[in-house]
């Protein structure tokens, strides 16, 4: 009983010496969720998060009166929509894949997104059409590695080429990046290499989606850099400003992650930080011409 009250009076302490920064652990309690669920070796019912979501919002109600119980009760909550969260995010990205080696075999798409390399172009083509494929077996979205010369494609435009598509790769060794995971919740069902030159089809249509017009900018935007600054260095410039690492040599690659200055071509770590730097001090100085604001309320905070 006693080491129940020290860690009840310990706990206690803690919450109010937080209590400033309790919605800061939000993101970090649906993080453990996700996280649990992420390291379960079986697939778990959609019902299991939801009801250990109401558990703990009914058990939450129940203790509202005693801060204590109530603050772990409000914990558990948030984990367990982390959780659910998970599960609900692992079915909605449910799509068609590819079981076995296929090909070589036309390959008719609509491209999502133009990757290019020093040696080669990577497509992601949307809604495929693949000979000898039935429409219930074709997958939603491919990757295709195109090498040689190829004509100028943007986002938008139906190429047509000959591939051989296979399942998205296992890990290389037990614990290694799991290219079937992070290929199951970009919906590709299946990736492969072309023969020879693609061919265009059709241009994009009159009516775009927001995502290949935004991907249309990016790329060319990423070749406009590229091909006023050139060489390594225009790859580099074309990365910091588009996230679009693609042209840079694998040499290049490798002499940044040997200095410890990979993360400089992170998206999430450069470019996240200048843009919330901009938009901290954009609004701080908007608050700050604004007198009444600023003389009474914490602008900076």
């Amino acid at each position: 009983m006693h080491r129940l009250v020290r860690f009840t009076g310990a706990l206690s302490a803690l919450l109010n010496g937080e209590r400033d920064r309790l919605p800061l652990w939000i993101p970090v309690l649906l993080g453990i969720g996700i996280a649990l669920y992420f390291s379960l070796k079986f697939e778990p019912a959609l019902w299991v998060g939801a009801f250990a979501v109401c558990l703990c919002v009914v058990t939450a109600l129940g203790v509202r009166k005693q801060p204590i119980l109530l603050m772990i009760s409000l914990v558990a909550t948030i984990i367990a929509a982390g959780f659910l969260a998970a599960q609900i995010r692992t079915l909605s990205a449910e799509h068609i894949r590819l079981t076995e080696r296929h090909g070589p075999a036309s390959v008719i798409g609509k491209i999502v997104r133009v990757e290019k390399f020093p040696d080669s172009q990577r497509v992601t083509l949307d809604r495929p059409r693949v000979s000898d494929l039935s429409p219930d077996k074709t997958p939603d979205r491919i990757r295709l590695r195109l090498r040689g010369a190829q004509p100028g494609m943007l986002p938008g435009d139906w190429i047509s080429t000959q591939a051989i598509l296979s399942p998205p790769p296992a890990p290389a060794a037990p614990g290694a990046f799991d290219f079937q995971r992070h290929s199951y919740f970009l919906r590709l069902g299946a990736s492969g290499f072309a023969f020879g030159p693609a061919r265009l089809t059709a241009r994009p249509e009159t009516s775009l989606t927001l995502n290949i017009q935004v991907e249309q900018l990016r790329q060319r935007l990423a070749d406009r850099i590229r091909g006023s600054i050139g060489g390594e260095a225009g790859a580099i410039a074309a990365a910091l400003m588009t996230g679009d690492r693609s042209a840079i040599s694998e040499k290049t690659l490798e002499t940044f992650r040997d200095s410890g200055l990979a993360h400089i071509l992170a998206i999430s770590g450069l470019h996240v930080g200048l843009m919330a730097g901009i938009i901290f001090f954009t609004i701080r100085a908007f608050l700050a011409l604004l007198p009444n604001v600023a003389v009474r309320y914490p602008i900076k905070k």
